[in-house]
């Protein structure tokens, strides 16, 4: 028997699914977040477990909100938003988002940055970058990471910095083309993270400039480093 033909915009499709997952995720990081934070009764190693299923699931939402999020730029559905805002604002919004779980994990954020450091840019999309970045120090940092916003005449420089073991020879040789390995998760493989970032980092143009990202072991104490930088 044959059967007709059937037209599938697969794009369409997988991003209407993918929309689906991502509200799925959240009503479960809510339940999930909720049940950690306000029962006390709950001993430390369940505590622990729960803050690593929180952890998981703000990974994978991540991952998701990246892959919707290229998506949109890819079919010309997203509109770029340049405005002025504070990078403080922006960092510390960050540090308050993962403060619970970061104290999980003895984790400390230190800011770094002037309070009166103003600058251009998407603030959703830079938001998001950083947000997967401080996910991704979370998972490799001994215990610390740091946000350092710095910049020249002409440059806006976000790093987010970690004391972990730093990231492999192949990324800092080669950051667009990250290895594909699953087991390079345990040496700061980002696959879609660096790819997401570096594309909303060229995203940013003034004149015949274009933002880029900065990957290096100068972190905290030999530790990973990511920058973005943006004109």
């Amino acid at each position: 028997m044959d059967f007709p033909e059937i037209n599938i915009d697969v794009a369409q499709v997988l991003a209407t699914s993918t929309h689906d997952i991502k509200h799925s995720l959240g009503i479960l990081l809510n339940q999930i977040t909720s049940l950690s934070n306000n029962n006390q009764e709950i001993n430390p190693d369940t505590q622990s477990q729960l803050k690593n299923l929180e952890y998981e699931i703000k990974r994978i939402d991540n991952n998701v909100v990246k892959s919707l999020t290229l998506y949109k730029l890819n079919q010309k559905q997203y509109l770029l938003d340049i405005q002025q805002h504070s990078v403080l604002d922006c960092f510390e919004e960050l540090a308050a988002e993962y403060q619970q779980l970061m104290q999980s994990k003895n984790i400390t954020i230190e800011i770094q940055c002037d309070h009166d450091l103003l600058w251009y840019f998407d603030r959703n999309l830079i938001m998001g970058s950083l947000s997967t970045l401080l996910n991704n120090a979370y998972r490799y940092s001994k215990d610390k990471i740091v946000l350092h916003a710095e910049r020249d005449t002409s440059t806006l420089s976000l790093y987010i910095k970690d004391n972990g073991s730093g990231y492999p020879t192949e990324i800092l040789v080669n950051p667009d083309k990250p290895a594909q390995k699953e087991s390079g998760f345990s040496s700061h493989n980002t696959g879609l993270g660096i790819y997401f970032t570096t594309k909303i980092a060229k995203l940013h143009r003034l004149n015949d400039r274009q933002g880029h990202i900065s990957i290096s072991n100068q972190g905290i104490n030999n530790g990973g480093q990511f920058g973005i930088h943006l004109p």
